[in-house]
């Protein structure tokens, strides 16, 4: 996953955690780890990327995991699953 641009006129901090977990119908979800982001408050360019690899293709979301931003705020967010492939 990349986030992009996570300033912006409100949006002040320098990190934010994000958790990647599998949704599991008839049991607890499966939490496969957290990234912290921090490089996409550096400028309107600048790219945070969190990589998680060896997992089936499909049934997983994102949960904010913890931020110091007053208002998360991310211009872009890209998912990459050219693993997979």
């Amino acid at each position: 996953m990349r986030w992009k641009d996570c300033g912006g006129s409100f949006s002040t901090g320098s990190y934010a955690d994000v958790a990647l977990w599998e949704d599991n119908a008839l049991s607890p979800d499966t939490n496969h780890g957290t990234k912290k982001f921090t490089n996409c408050w550096n400028g309107e360019n600048a790219v945070s990327a969190g990589e998680w690899t060896g997992l089936s293709l499909d049934g997983y979301y994102f949960r904010l995991q913890g931020t110091n931003a007053n208002a998360l705020n991310v211009r872009v967010v890209a998912i990459d699953t050219t693993q997979a492939d």
